[in-house]
């Protein structure tokens, strides 16, 4: 477990609250006594001018070395619920992460007549806690191991009572006063491949904002579903009868997370009352981002019937360059030592058959050292530009035509508007993609009853289009997620000139290679990071 110096007592987590358009400097030192590096990604910031404080390692600057530190200086902006979190291995699992609330005034707001309170008590960080180090599960993921005895947990800011340990621990508690509605905002975490449900016990809610932007009002709701990465905000109205009730966090994929927790409502001025919140309730209407096609009922609301609140942009109406992107993995089977294992295997996550790599030096220091070689993915069509010295052969034994590992690069000129398919070729899982940098408006995300070929998609979206929303209601998020054997479609206006990690959000899938990068506007076009900005690369005395 990671332990974060901060002045903020009454916290869990560090948490950062700051008006829109403020400044933030952080200064991040690394005291890890593990000797390791570190960066700091601030999940939701565009960082206009400033791709050099996104905190991605090797991309955006040099990790930071034990013993060190490095301050980060960037705007504010855009506001909404965000977060902050380490961008270097699974550090995130082990709790090295917090809230960052970006704050504006109510009278900017769509929704401000929704509620009438926003404390900075109520927000609600979700992470799956596990009771061995991160990299231990990360390893026998890779490698199909056993793991030694552990429990997995669902945590609401860092505390959550798990009913299958049969163990007294304290939860976290949240204060509402009847008679009034307060806007909560949540964040998904999760390391893993965690889906999280959250249930409000004799409390629906209404949904405002997700990923920090305002949406129309999604009323009423008994249950949200949403997943790593993304962020939502939502209104409780405290009209039941004053007294404590449970709060219900549950995956939603229970399969590959196999979890769950609970916190505690508590209306002011009543007793607390020891509360059993091991079943949960049923839920009769669900709001969820997991798919268009996710709803298991009538009235269930997902991403396909929320409105946009913010005017679109004329230009997004034509696109200029598309790519079409797809996501599968790879396994290398070997014979076991291990007698509970019959076969073990390793694994690779690639993104147009290339596992990700990251390169030698960070794309940010292109302007001292031109020495970066990546491959550049070549729009419209699924195959990439591979030159041979670049893109290094797997260690893998594959059917695909290719099989490397190198820095994946997707260029865009300033002021052209992209547009994604993004395909998931993996039957067990979904994969919520983040796109560093900047926001865009999911058009699609939709799922095939059988399985069709990325090829077959393409086609037809080339011949007859697939199925897109109209702009004005497609919600603006920087996270979304990719529905098993599914797609999505999302499209943004390039803007923002830097190198913008584009990956998923379940913590070992990128680091096996499920990543890439968004290059927006030529070297001489992204700002240069500041003076005397630290620099890392391989050395040899032969060089």
């Amino acid at each position: 477990m990671f332990y974060i110096k901060h002045s903020v007592s009454s916290s869990v987590l560090l948490y950062f609250q700051i008006c829109h358009g403020d400044t933030i400097r952080v200064k991040v030192n690394n005291e890890l006594q593990d000797g390791g590096s570190l960066t700091i990604h601030w999940h939701g910031i565009h960082q206009f001018n400033t791709v050099w404080a996104d905190g991605v390692p090797m991309i955006t600057q040099c990790p930071i070395p034990s013993s060190t530190f490095f301050v980060y200086e960037f705007v504010a902006d855009p506001p909404g619920t965000h977060w902050w979190h380490s961008h270097v291995g699974v550090q995130r699992g082990d709790g090295l992460y917090g809230a960052l609330i970006v704050r504006e005034p109510r009278q900017k707001e769509f929704n401000s007549k929704e509620y009438d309170f926003d404390l900075p008590q109520h927000y609600m960080l979700f992470n799956d806690w596990l009771s061995i180090p991160s990299i231990t599960i990360f390893m026998v993921s890779t490698a199909n191991g056993v793991p030694s005895e552990h429990s997995l947990s669902l945590l609401i800011n860092g505390r959550s009572h798990n009913y299958d340990i049969d163990i007294d621990v304290p939860v976290s508690v949240f204060e509402v006063e009847q008679g009034f509605r307060y806007r909560m905002r949540i964040v998904n975490t999760a390391f893993g491949e965690c889906n999280m449900r959250l249930v409000i016990e004799s409390h629906p809610i209404t949904i405002i904002a997700t990923d920090g932007f305002e949406v129309k009002p999604i009323r009423v709701v008994d249950a949200l579903n949403f997943t790593p990465g993304e962020r939502l905000d939502f209104v409780l109205e405290a009209s039941a009868i004053p007294s404590s009730y449970c709060i219900y966090i549950i995956s939603s994929n229970y399969d590959l997370c196999p979890a769950s927790g609970s916190a505690v409502l508590q209306y002011k001025n009543t007793p607390a009352v020891k509360l059993n919140c091991s079943v949960e309730p049923p839920s009769h209407i669900v709001f969820t981002t997991e798919g268009f096609d996710a709803a298991t009922s009538n009235g269930d609301v997902t991403l396909k019937d929320t409105h946009a609140l913010q005017s679109v942009d004329p230009a997004l109406h034509k696109v200029d360059l598309r790519y079409y992107v797809v996501m599968d993995n790879q396994l290398k089977f070997y014979t076991s030592t291990n007698p509970e294992v019959n076969q073990t295997y390793s694994s690779v996550y690639r993104m147009n058959k290339v596992k990700f790599e990251f390169p030698h030096t960070p794309f940010v220091s292109l302007q001292q050292d031109d020495d970066v070689s990546a491959c550049e993915m070549t729009p419209w069509n699924i195959a990439m530009h591979i030159d041979a010295q670049y893109c290094k052969p797997l260690n893998v034994s594959t059917d695909f035509d290719i099989a490397c590992k190198c820095p994946i690069v997707a260029k865009a000129k300033l002021g052209q508007v992209i547009e994604f398919i993004v395909i998931n070729q993996i039957s067990v899982a979904s994969h919520p993609m983040h796109l560093h940098g900047q926001s865009f408006r999911v058009l699609a995300q939709d799922r095939s009853t059988e399985h069709v070929s990325p090829t077959d998609l393409i086609d037809q979206d080339k011949t007859e289009g697939l199925p897109r929303l109209p702009l004005v209601s497609a919600v603006v998020k920087d996270t979304v997620n990719v529905p098993e054997f599914g797609y999505v479609i999302i499209r943004w206006k390039a803007e923002n000139p830097g190198y913008w990690f584009f990956h998923c959000h379940v913590e070992y899938h990128a680091a096996l290679g499920m990543a890439m990068v968004v290059q927006v506007g030529d070297e001489d076009e992204i700002p240069d990071p500041p003076k005397a900005f630290p620099s890392c690369s391989s050395w040899s005395p032969d060089l």
